[in-house]
């Protein structure tokens, strides 16, 4: 099924977008657009992330404090909570409408690697990859292993050649290449 967006033409990220449509990891709007430059929410990368990874949808409870059951994301969550990708917060929630940032994109790719059979880095090769880049010290302690395997696997880069910008909000077009990467990948 070819699958096209009439703002997405002459767009960076065409291609990627046009191919997780097509394989229904990705979806347009109801308008019939991609909106690339929209930020997405965490619940949104999660659910691309599980479609890529092929895994059924989970009616599991997920112990998110802000998560309804009748949530359209419920089910992909479920799967994502089951496969070990997605964690919440401390104080038991996931915040499924924030935007996610860049950090947590790559830690959600780097487990589902992980999860595919792809060993992680230790923490001093981690630290050898985010020393390449002038706020590789700015990325979280938690989400270090993961921003760095997700950079050594080619599945994500800097903003620029020198900086990563860890909380930076995703885009869509951002997510959905991030995405089309990682899927082709596995």
């Amino acid at each position: 099924m070819s699958v096209s967006f009439p703002d997405m033409k002459g767009h960076w990220a065409r291609g990627e977008a046009e191919l997780m449509a097509s394989k229904q990891v990705a979806k347009g709007l109801a308008d019939g657009t991609f909106r690339p430059d929209d930020p997405v929410t965490r619940a949104q990368f999660a659910s691309m992330l599980v479609r890529a990874m092929g895994l059924p949808a989970a009616r599991e409870p997920l112990g998110f404090s802000d998560v309804s059951t009748a949530g359209w994301y419920h089910e992909e969550l479920g799967a994502a909570v089951k496969a070990g990708i997605i964690t919440g917060y401390d104080d038991g929630t996931f915040r499924p409408d924030d935007p996610v940032t860049r950090e947590q994109v790559a830690t959600m790719l780097a487990r589902a690697l992980e999860s595919a059979g792809r060993a992680g880095l230790t923490d001093e090769a981690a630290g050898q990859v985010l020393a390449n880049f002038s706020d590789g010290g700015a990325v979280s302690a938690w989400a270090r292993r993961g921003l760095a395997q997700a950079i050594n696997e080619g599945i994500m880069r800097g903003k620029t050649a020198m900086l990563l910008a860890p909380g930076a909000r995703t885009t869509r077009a951002e997510a959905v290449a991030k995405i089309a990467r990682y899927w082709l990948k596995d």
